[in-house]
């Protein structure tokens, strides 16, 4: 494992203070986030971007950043800090927008965290080094090759079942995006290395293919969203549907609160009333 970099230091500490600084205040946290109501019906394309820099706890800080830190040292200095920062960044997006292409028409879907960023990372690590050891749990020892293989596996897994809140999709698409990067600024590695990038690479893609082309393996239905009965809405939601209750809600509770202040004055206010007339007005 190389020593991380001034890059990778960087990135650590923007991932720190920014989570750090969504822990604490949650309107951080709800305006950073990847929110597929907020991205396609308000247009907020910044949290593509600004969700792979907030966690959800930190548990979750920690295992991206530490899995980040054993990873980005043999990147930055075989590829340079250009094409590290280009693997990371282009895996991030990658990560999103599958995410964001698969649950399209999941109004309600949020997640959070740069785990797509360090999925890019660690499948780059494996193009140069594929033989690199690798602690599972901090005490299993795997050939990063293994290790490569069996997280295309368990993500594919995930993706098909949902039965977790883990943002498997992101994953594998940061990791697809950083192995072929990966390649395409260290094209040679694929004749050295080549049974091991074709057994990540591989399954990666063809279900990738699977997805574009529409065939259902299996995997339970989360392009919608079931409403209660008892809300009686439409018994599915799209995304612009969403978005239109959502405006039209607030709207009916900014016209309540000012109602509320010209009758009976601003002091009549909770404090929580005020916070959401502050937010509301906006």
């Amino acid at each position: 494992m190389n020593d991380i970099g001034i890059a990778g230091i960087l990135i650590i500490i923007a991932n720190v203070i920014t989570s750090l600084s969504a822990f604490q205040n949650r309107n951080i946290f709800n305006s950073f986030s990847f929110d597929v109501g907020e991205i396609l019906g308000k247009k907020d394309y910044k949290r593509m971007f600004s969700s792979g820099f907030i966690h959800l706890d930190y548990a979750h800080l920690i295992m991206n950043m530490l899995s980040f830190y054993f990873f980005a040292g043999i990147v930055e200095s075989l590829l340079g800090t250009i094409p590290f920062f280009m693997v990371y960044f282009g895996s991030l997006l990658a990560g999103n927008f599958l995410s964001l292409w698969i649950n399209k028409s999941n109004s309600f879907y949020r997640a959070v965290g740069a785990s797509g960023a360090v999925s890019g990372i660690i499948f780059a690590a494996l193009v140069i080094d594929p033989g690199m050891e690798i602690l599972l749990f901090f005490a299993i020892p795997l050939p990063g090759w293994a290790f490569a293989l069996g997280f295309v596996a368990y993500s594919i897994f995930g993706m098909r079942n949902k039965r977790d809140n883990i943002g498997h999709d992101a994953h594998l698409g940061g990791a697809i995006f950083g192995l072929f990067l990966a390649l395409y600024f260290k094209p040679s590695m694929l004749f050295e290395n080549t049974l091991p990038i074709i057994l990540a690479g591989v399954p990666s893609l063809i279900y990738l293919a699977l997805l574009i082309f529409g065939i259902d393996l299996g995997k339970p239905n989360s392009l919608k969203i079931k409403i209660p009965k008892k809300t009686e809405k439409p018994e599915y939601y799209d995304v612009e549907d969403y978005y239109r209750e959502k405006k039209k809600n607030k709207e009916i509770e900014l016209n309540r609160l000012l109602e509320k202040v010209g009758s009976t004055g601003i002091d009549s206010l909770s404090k929580k009333e005020k916070e959401n007339l502050d937010e509301l007005s906006k």
